[in-house]
């Protein structure tokens, strides 16, 4: 049986509140998610610059390329974390309905590694930053759209 509950996630790559939504649009705080490595610039996450070989075929050298910066990878990894934890709570049925709230690129991220299933979930999503916003903010915000 499909549960009723709707929570909302409100992410950023730095931090995560997951809320359920109550009547009336009221929101009780069911999961905090921390990421400190998204508040770092990529110099201080690792190197910024790729690392270089020399070519097998003479003396030449040549850069490896990074398919993404330190810091787009750490947003990755925070989307995971994020996706797994989603994943598990929809096997244990803790929740029926979703609502997606994130910046455009982290949204996309975590939408990527979602499973079909938890995503199918989604209701709703708005790619806005409101990771800064208080809980009555938040509240303010859901209950003027």
């Amino acid at each position: 049986m499909k549960s009723e509950i709707t929570w909302l996630m409100v992410a950023q790559k730095a931090q995560a509140r997951l809320y359920e939504v109550g009547e009336s649009k009221s929101l009780h705080l069911v999961e905090q998610f921390d990421h400190p490595s998204g508040r770092k610039q990529n110099h201080e996450v690792g190197s910024d610059r790729p690392g270089r070989s020399f070519s097998s075929g003479g003396s030449s050298r040549h850069s490896y390329t990074q398919e993404h910066d330190a810091s787009e990878q750490s947003a990755i990894d925070f989307s995971k974390e994020i996706a797994r934890f989603l994943e598990k709570a929809r096997t244990e049925n803790r929740f029926g309905s979703l609502v997606l709230v994130a910046g455009p690129s982290f949204l996309g991220s975590l939408r990527h590694e979602m499973s079909l299933e938890t995503r199918e979930l989604i209701t709703s999503e708005l790619d806005k930053n409101l990771g800064g916003y208080s809980k009555h903010e938040l509240t303010q915000y859901m209950r003027a759209i």
